[in-house]
């Protein structure tokens, strides 16, 4: 009906990347529908795009594509150091093992080398 192929039931804000990306049991989606509170209804608005992790050039397309407003930077967990240090400008930030799961970093950018970031650990450390 409609040309709907396949429908998935999932929950919460972490389905939204699930379905925009897929994983091994759900394919990417074109459309994401349905209730959801303030983040999900948040996180269906935001543009979802996939970056080369690691890429310079890329990150300052993004950064250029969006001057003003936020970006939410989201990479495995030794990516985001990188991501984190190329736009402060410094490696102000180590690597973090690819086992270790518990550490988010937000950044707040305004440009290159001019960035606030926080760092949070979450859960149960793996180490």
């Amino acid at each position: 009906v409609a040309g709907v192929d396949e429908i998935y039931r999932v929950g919460g804000a972490q389905a939204i990347g699930a379905l925009a990306f897929g994983t091994s049991t759900i394919r990417p989606v074109d459309k994401i529908v349905g209730p959801g509170n303030l983040y999900v209804a948040t996180a269906k608005r935001l543009p979802v795009l996939a970056y080369e992790a690691m890429d310079g050039g890329q990150m300052d397309r993004i950064l250029a594509a969006h001057k003003g407003g936020t970006v939410l930077v989201s990479g495995h967990s030794n990516t985001t150091p990188w991501t984190a240090n190329y736009f402060l400008g410094s490696p102000t930030y180590p690597d973090f093992d690819d086992a270790d799961y518990d550490n988010m970093l937000i950044l707040s950018i305004i440009q290159k080398g001019n960035a606030k970031v926080m760092w949070l650990t979450y859960g149960v450390p793996t180490k």
